[in-house]
């Protein structure tokens, strides 16, 4: 049980290690909780004030590093003006799933390897309280937050080993002992299904390109081994996330499914 547990160990440091720190607190765990992830960002607050009515340029055909240097461009400008760069991302949402369609595989990789932890800590925020109440944490010692690549995960012993950036070649990775581990480190599809697996093996689907669900299209429909788009097979919200990117919020999932319905009304 919680109370009883003397150590607690949470991999990742989004918005679920958020949700699984105030769970254990619920719980009556008093001890020290410590949160690893690669780079250790925390999800950024809600800003009370956002620019009103502002809108990133058309995006389509720039490469993601000319998109990150606009995007940086912009939040000076924002700030310059006494706001903070919440509103680009909201706006960056709507045309995420485009942008993404429209670049090549490599700036893809790229996106995900080196970008998508800032994306995610600026894109999914917390409570502007919330975040007070874990900085406060941290400062007491209750809340500690490691920044390390997990290469090791044991849950029978409790154990979790990871490496610190800038580890020497020759140097052991780091070990961390825990009577609760929790894995924070988001949804992903699990495309090792047996469902998942006959659809593959019928050739009436296959893996997107960064393995992290099926390949679809816009509305979800499942594009076959032969690279058709699927009239009667629609895989929709995460499990197309490696296609779409964009996909996991409530807005994208409706806007998705109502896509969907209306392709199988008109049939």
């Amino acid at each position: 049980m919680a109370a009883e547990a003397q150590s607690a160990l949470l991999l990742g440091t989004g918005l679920s290690m958020v949700d699984a720190y105030l769970s254990l607190r619920e719980a009556g765990y008093e001890g020290v909780v410590t949160a690893l992830s690669r780079r250790a960002l925390m999800p950024q607050p809600h800003e009370p004030v956002c620019a009103p009515d502002y809108k990133l340029p058309n995006l389509k055909g720039l490469s993601i590093n000319q998109v990150t240097r606009l995007v940086r461009t912009e939040a000076r400008r924002l700030q310059d003006s006494g706001y903070g760069e919440q509103a680009i991302f909201r706006s960056l949402r709507k045309q995420a799933r485009i942008l993404w369609q429209n670049i090549d595989i490599k700036q893809q990789k790229r996106f995900l390897r080196h970008i998508k932890p800032y994306w995610d800590s600026f894109r999914h925020r917390m409570p502007t309280h919330l975040r007070k109440r874990l900085l406060k944490d941290m400062e007491k010692g209750n809340l500690r937050i490691e920044r390390g690549r997990i290469t090791g995960l044991d849950p029978e012993k409790g154990s979790v080993s990871f490496r610190r950036k800038g580890a020497q070649p020759d140097q052991k990775d780091e070990q961390l002992q825990s009577d609760i581990i929790i894995d924070c480190r988001g949804h992903r599809p699990n495309i090792a299904h047996s469902a998942v697996q006959t659809l593959i093996n019928q050739e009436l689907a296959f893996i997107d390109d960064h393995h992290l669900g099926l390949k679809v299209n816009q509305r979800g429909a499942i594009i076959k081994a032969d690279g058709t788009a699927s009239k009667d097979l629609f895989a929709l919200g995460p499990l197309g996330l490696g296609s779409l990117f964009e996909i996991s919020g409530i807005p994208e999932i409706i806007s998705q499914v109502d896509q969907t319905a209306r392709f199988l009304a008109a049939k």
